[in-house]
């Protein structure tokens, strides 16, 4: 269950970044490594939920040889439904930040042009 977010705490992650899998193993080095490079310069930290839908195809193996690398990422695998909008909804639910972005894993929304990475908490910023 997540925390309150009224009880925020000093090293929670200003943004977080949901992304939601289904057999997109191969995309999450690539995907990672290119939002840690559009997010470099940015010093309230961030942290990326990957929320695969029990894929079965290698994404746990992915993402545990991210957080390896000191990745801020971490997994959320779902064993029932498979269902784009109830993954990232839980995803929200367990982010940190006060800023959510949802990105697709297959890397149709560049994070070097994302503009959702510019935006303010409590605001709402839509790229298709």
């Amino acid at each position: 269950m997540a925390r309150n977010r009224d009880q925020k705490n000093l090293t929670d992650p200003a943004v977080s970044i949901v992304v939601p899998t289904y057999r997109e193993a191969e995309n999450i080095p690539e995907l990672l490594e290119r939002i840690r490079g559009a997010l470099a310069s940015f010093e309230s930290g961030f942290e990326i939920v990957v929320v695969d839908d029990y894929s079965g195809d290698g994404t746990d193996g992915a993402v545990g040889g991210m957080q390896e690398k000191e990745f801020p990422v971490r997994l959320i695998t779902r064993r029932d439904g498979r269902d784009l909008s109830s993954a990232v909804l839980r995803g929200f639910y367990e982010s940190s930040g006060d800023i959510l972005v949802c990105m697709d894993a297959d890397l149709s929304h560049p994070p070097e042009t994302d503009a959702r990475f510019q935006c303010n908490a409590g605001e709402l910023v839509m790229q298709s």
